[in-house]
């Protein structure tokens, strides 16, 4: 008789079954848990309890939110051992949480098939507010945003510019603090796998008449050596011009410190909050030009300063809140762009020119650039939400957002620092800052925007809602975008979503204003991004029983415009143009079950049909994708978490003619026991040692490798 093999990325997902079944047949031998969680909760009674606030601006029930929505609590995230926002979202259907493909050490969020090179196609949020960069749109925070001090967070899969603006375009995620007197008092320590240390404290300090409260995270690791590339760019040029340059076989640096903060003071009508993130010499992963850079670092900060004012007594009906702030990015790059002893062709502007070279420059110490650059954005808006006519709720915005950036740069290329004569180029960097050579002039741009939504509960059963938002740029014009949404509650047991709209992404600096760059230049004739969609869910609750959910969404977008760097006409530089497209199609089923207290299984699967403008396959992102998680209480202060995530279906572009990307399943194991005021925790990050990898452009031929098995160990003591 042969033996049933099944092959290492098909296992998992079958043990997962197996062990679901199993574990529901022993449940009748384990006694009941007696502290009351979000887990002790029936399904039914978890639905009517989560609230949520991106979907509309304001607190509403999941069910009635014109939006494809899903909520992550902190009780769910501890309990997969999650640590960081990305990491705790990328189990939901259609989210998927990867490297960037170029530039500096960050993780980007794809929702359902959009992102942008650097993440700019979904917006991250924190209580409402943007944490989007405006040089190149995306985040920082992409990075590393840890969970400490946040109670929820969300995630929208439906574009958000009627309510949010701009790069509210694929989707939103959006982090949740505590409310006042919410803050749990706990200190926590971590330590794991690849020199991983994290401390974290949370408190509230009652100042009688006022509260303050805070969380502090510090995290440091210096990653996985496991994760060697044996081939760059550099590899490449260095076939080419007969150096021997390459950093390449090399490990991917993706070492960091980062610090964080999230601190808010309440006093009677007024909330002040601080948001405070730096990230420490970072590693730069594969190097800016996908040359792998092992010297380089990144060190970024980002702080926001917000004031907000309940001024609900000045208006005879609703809510009336005045919102204030100033959000602060500064970055600074040490770049070896290629490495020392790498052999170049130079044009007469100093940058590498492969069709107009004057020479082949040797560069003794490398390709080297220092830009840095410091962001600033002061913002106030005034929000009036209220129930008008019977059946009608409103929220009506307006806001002004002013925004500059002011940029520095050393380097040992470019124009004015070299012009191709030269054969030979040290390391001494020249000053390019406050001149016509500097990488970014610098720039400021202001916004206006109004906007209106109106919820209308038809009857019992019907609540229908529009939005409508109007934004004025100084440097590209205006932008003005719908949203329509039913929901539709046929039953007790089924509920109809439908919902229609536009969205949007604002051009960054770099794609407008960018020059002297030797890989890409701006364009100040840029439109915004633009994208349609159009989608239907239905929801089945208790079919079963009360503790038995799914459903299903099918939607369809199309985005327009999109912003991409292509060889300019003339000069080969790549330049930024919008030519690029890209239409969906899929659907997304999810389900849901709490066999009893102690036993929660839950499972999704997307699926997604993109194709670009010339309808071929969209390059790079999963077009299938399912999820599994089991969590299992199996004593009381016990806790099992395992789960499974499967990516599959990525596919090249259509003259790369590398080996099909490898699909891959991510396992999870978290174990956790609990006493009256200390909590232990183990989490095993990639289960069972998959080579998991994601797509790279042809420059890294065997794509970028994602961290081995890995540890975490976690001791929180509850004051």
């Amino acid at each position: 008789m042969s033996q049933l093999s099944l092959p290492h990325s098909k296992r998992f997902p079958l043990i997962c079954a197996l062990l679901g079944s199993t574990i529901a047949s022993l449940l009748t031998a384990q006694e009941d848990i007696s502290e009351r969680s979000l887990y002790d909760l029936s399904l039914s009674e978890l639905l009517e309890v989560r609230i949520v606030t991106s979907a509309s601006g304001y607190e509403q029930n999941p069910a009635d939110a014109p939006a494809s929505i899903a909520v992550i609590e902190s009780e769910e995230w501890k309990a997969m051992g999650s640590r960081t926002v990305f990491e705790a979202i990328n189990h939901l259907p259609s989210v998927h949480v990867a490297p960037k493909l170029s530039g500096i050490n960050n993780n980007k969020a794809i929702v359902r098939g959009l992102s942008g090179a650097n993440g700019q196609q979904v917006l991250l949020l924190i209580d409402g507010e943007s944490f989007s960069r405006i040089q190149t749109g995306g985040t920082f925070l992409g990075h590393r945003l840890p969970l400490v001090g946040f109670k929820r967070v969300e995630v929208i899969n439906n574009p958000g510019s009627a309510v949010y603006g701009a790069d509210a375009f694929g989707g939103i995620i959006q982090a949740i603090s505590y409310d006042e007197g919410e803050m749990p008092t706990e200190a926590t320590f971590r330590a794991g796998s690849f020199g991983t240390y994290e401390s974290m404290l949370s408190h509230a300090i009652d100042l009688g008449n006022s509260t303050l409260q805070f969380a502090f995270e510090y995290h440091v690791t210096d990653d996985d050596d496991s994760k060697v590339i044996n081939q760059d760019l550099q590899s490449t040029f260095d076939s080419i011009f007969g150096s021997n340059a390459s950093n390449a076989p090399g490990v991917v640096d993706n070492s960091n410190e980062t610090y964080t903060l999230n601190a808010a003071w309440f006093w009677k009508n007024l909330k002040f909050r601080v948001f405070s993130w730096e990230s420490h010499k970072a590693g730069l992963g594969t190097g800016i030009a996908q040359a792998l850079d092992p010297g380089g670092w990144s060190t970024h900060s980002s702080t926001t300063y917000d004031l907000d004012l309940d001024l609900s007594e000045l208006v005879p009906v609703g809510s009336l809140e005045f919102s204030l702030g100033h959000h602060d990015i500064e970055t600074k790059v040490d770049f070896t762009i290629f490495p020392a002893g790498a052999i170049l062709p130079i044009g007469p502007d100093g940058n590498i020119d492969f069709a107009n070279s004057v020479n082949l420059v040797t560069f003794t110490e490398g390709y080297r650039g220092i830009p840095n650059g410091e962001y600033n954005k002061n913002f106030l808006r005034l929000t009036h939400t209220f129930d008008s006519l019977p059946a009608h709720k409103i929220r009506w915005q307006i806001g002004y957002e002013d925004s500059w950036i002011t940029a520095t740069e050393e380097k040992n290329f470019g124009p004015s620092v070299i012009d191709g004569s030269q054969l030979i180029v040290d390391g001494t960097l020249t000053d390019v800052t406050g001149t016509p050579y500097i990488y970014l002039p610098d720039e400021d741009r202001t916004l206006y925007y109004a906007s209106l939504q109106d919820e209308w509960t038809l009857n019992d059963s019907i609540h229908a809602s529009v939005g409508l938002r109007y934004d004025d740029y100084s440097d590209f014009g205006s932008t003005t975008n719908y949203r329509l949404g039913l929901v539709w509650h046929l039953s007790e047991k089924t509920t109809l979503k439908a919902f229609s709209g536009t969205a949007y992404r604002a051009p960054g600096f770099t794609e407008l204003f960018a020059r002297n760059n030797p890989a890409a230049t701006g364009n100040e004739n840029l439109s915004p991004e633009t994208l349609r969609t159009l989608e239907t869910g239905l929801n089945f609750n208790y079919l079963i029983s009360e503790n038995f959910s799914s459903s299903i969404r099918v939607f369809n977008y199309s985005a327009k415009d999109l912003i991409q760097f292509v060889p300019a006409p003339i000069s080969g530089v790549q330049e930024a143009q919008n030519i690029g497209r890209q239409d969906g199609t899929g659907f997304e089923f999810m389900t849901q079950w709490k066999a009893n207290k102690q036993l929660s299984i839950s499972a999704n699967y997307s699926y997604l049909d993109s194709e670009d403008k010339d309808n071929n396959n969209t390059p790079d992102i999963p077009t299938r994708m399912a999820n599994l998680g089991i969590n299992w209480r199996p004593y009381e202060n016990w806790n099992i978490y395992i789960g499974n995530k499967w990516v599959a279906a990525r596919y090249r572009k259509q003259d790369d003619d590398r080996p099909a990307i490898k699909d891959y399943n991510w396992g999870k194991l978290s174990i956790a026991r609990s006493f009256d005021q200390l909590d232990f925790r183990l989490t095993i990050n990639n289960l069972f040692d998959v080579d998991a990898r994601e797509p790279s452009n042809d420059s890294i031929p065997e794509d970028f490798p994602l961290q081995s098995q890995s540890y975490i160990t976690e001791i929180i003591y509850k004051f």
